[in-house]
């Protein structure tokens, strides 16, 4: 399977500005996801990750399973599930400095954890050492607490993603930069991911994109599908508009504000 996702973490990565906390949710491989992922903050090439042909020592003890810096913590626990006990004495670990700049928490299938193992994650993420980074999975986001979610940045995984076309990468890139902007309320970045969309075409599939990724968060915490909800009307007006050959400049520019005013509006 090829990694459609890769076209939505390289924009975040490239903005210098990688989340410290990202969540991986849906039905597709969300293990492929998260080693992506993990090789994003590990690896020592300056073109990150390594491909598929000469790596880096970092990405092939990734592969190997084998990299201290990359803490699978499900495998660390004693019967393979989430215990209270474990969790906070790998969580007291997390004060120690990493062998490198970086140290990468790998949460697998974090919507089978108890609401308690949850609650006792909080701290850790919230407050963070600087050299300390979490990946999440989960196919259930409904199953992970509020608390949990709004610390993190979430990106869909879906299990029919396949390679993306060039064209599609362009749009998945967009897309993700807009996710990225309205995640930090950035109207300013909001603005600037649009202005990507230079045609009439390309404003299309880009918006409906958006619509389908907005549709994603709904089924997450209250205030996300609230978010979503307003601005998933404000996407659809545009689809609308785009069938028509508007002026792109005016176009894009007054969608990402308004979409910008009622995703912020409702997070307010």
């Amino acid at each position: 399977m090829a990694d459609n996702f890769a076209a939505r973490l390289r924009p975040l990565y490239e903005t210098g500005k990688f989340p410290h906390a990202l969540l991986f949710a849906g039905d597709g491989a969300l293990g492929e996801a998260a080693d992506y992922a993990v090789k994003l903050y590990l690896c020592e090439n300056e073109d990150k990750p390594c491909g598929s042909g000469d790596v880096c020592r970092s990405c092939d003890m990734i592969n190997r399973g084998i990299h201290p810096d990359a803490v699978r913590v499900k495998d660390e626990m004693p019967d393979g599930s989430y215990k209270i006990k474990p969790l906070r004495g790998l969580i007291d670990s997390g004060s120690l400095r990493p062998r490198g700049d970086v140290r990468v928490y790998v949460f697998e299938a974090v919507d089978e954890m108890s609401e308690q193992c949850q609650n006792t994650l909080l701290k850790f993420i919230e407050e963070p050492a600087e050299y300390n980074r979490f990946i999440f999975s989960a196919e259930n986001v409904s199953r992970v607490l509020p608390t949990v979610l709004s610390r993190t940045v979430r990106i869909f995984v879906a299990r029919d993603e396949r390679a993306a076309s060039p064209e599609n990468a362009q749009v998945s890139e967009i897309v993700g930069a807009i996710a990225f902007a309205l995640a930090r309320k950035s109207e300013y970045e909001t603005l600037v991911a649009f202005s990507r969309a230079k045609d009439r075409q390309l404003f299309a599939d880009v918006l409906k994109a958006l619509l389908e990724k907005l549709r994603s968060v709904m089924v997450s915490d209250s205030v996300s599908a609230k978010s979503a909800v307003a601005s998933a009307d404000i996407v659809y007006k545009y689809i609308k508009r785009a069938e028509v050959n508007p002026n792109m400049a005016i176009a894009t520019t007054s969608c990402a504000l308004e979409i910008y005013a009622a995703y912020t509006a409702v997070r307010a």
